[in-house]
C-alpha cells in the first residue's frame, strides 16, 4: 500500500526544483520510466548534459538466523546519474532526484498511521554484495570508510552529495541488463554512469 501511494505521488508528478546552494528554483522534468507491483524507475534531466535515474522497490530482507525466512519489510532507494552529452567529459550533480524522492518518502511516512522507517546507507563490495548498514547519523560522524583490499573512501562521499562526474572513471558496479520489450526510454544515449549511491528507508 505505501508504495502504491508514492506511486501515485510520482505519476503526477511532472517537474520538481532544483534546490541547495546552487539552486534557484529552476525547474526539471521528471518522468516514471517504468513501474511494477513491487517498484518504480523514475529519471529526471539534471541538465542537458545530466539524466539521473532512481529506482524505488520494496523488498523483504532475509533473516541471518538459523530459522531463516524473512524479516521486515524495506524501502531501497537506488540511485544513478550519466553523462548523456556525446561531446561533453565532466559535468556537475547535485543528486536532485535522489534526494527530493528519499524526502518524499519522508512525507509520505508522516502521513501513514502507524508506519516507521529507519533510514540506513547500505555499503556494498565489487560484487554488490552487502558488507555493512549503518544509519545517515552514523555515517556524518565518520570522515573515512574501510574498503576491499585496505583502502579508504570518505564517509561523504557514499551519501548524494554535490560532486563531478567524470566519463573516464570506472562505474561502481555494472548495471543489469534491461530487456528491450520491458526498457520504457526517452531515448537518450547512457554513455556513462558516473557513481551510485544505495539508501535504505
Amino acid at each position: 500500500a505505501f508504495l502504491s501511494e508514492l506511486q501515485v505521488v510520482w505519476c503526477s508528478t511532472d517537474c520538481i526544483s532544483r534546490e541547495g546552494k546552487d539552486g534557484s528554483g529552476e525547474s526539471m522534468s521528471v518522468w516514471v520510466a517504468a513501474q511494477a507491483a513491487d517498484g518504480m524507475v523514475i529519471q529526471c534531466e539534471e541538465s542537458p548534459d545530466v539524466e539521473e535515474t532512481v529506482v524505488v522497490s520494496v523488498v523483504r530482507e532475509e533473516k541471518g538466523d538459523a530459522d531463516g525466512g524473512y524479516g521486515e519489510s524495506v524501502v531501497r532507494v537506488v540511485g544513478w546519474v550519466h553523462i548523456v552529452n556525446d561531446g561533453v567529459e565532466r559535468a556537475r550533480t547535485e543528486w536532485p532526484l535522489f534526494n527530493r524522492m528519499v524526502r518524499s518518502i519522508g512525507e509520505l511516512e508522516e502521513g501513514t498511521s502507524g508506519l516507521s522507517l529507519r533510514e540506513r546507507v547500505p555499503c556494498v563490495d565489487k560484487m554488490g554484495m552487502l558488507r555493512e548498514s549503518v544509519t545517515v547519523h552514523a555515517l556524518n560522524k565518520r570522515t573515512w570508510m574501510k574498503v576491499e583490499g585496505g583502502g579508504r573512501v570518505k564517509a561523504s562521499d557514499q551519501l548524494p552529495t554535490s560532486r563531478e562526474l567524470d566519463r573516464a572513471a570506472a562505474a561502481a558496479y555494472t548495471l543489469p541488463a534491461v530487456s528491450q520489450d520491458k526498457e520504457v526510454s526517452r531515448g537518450a544515449s547512457t554513455q556513462s554512469r558516473e557513481d551510485t549511491v544505495q539508501h535504505v528507508s
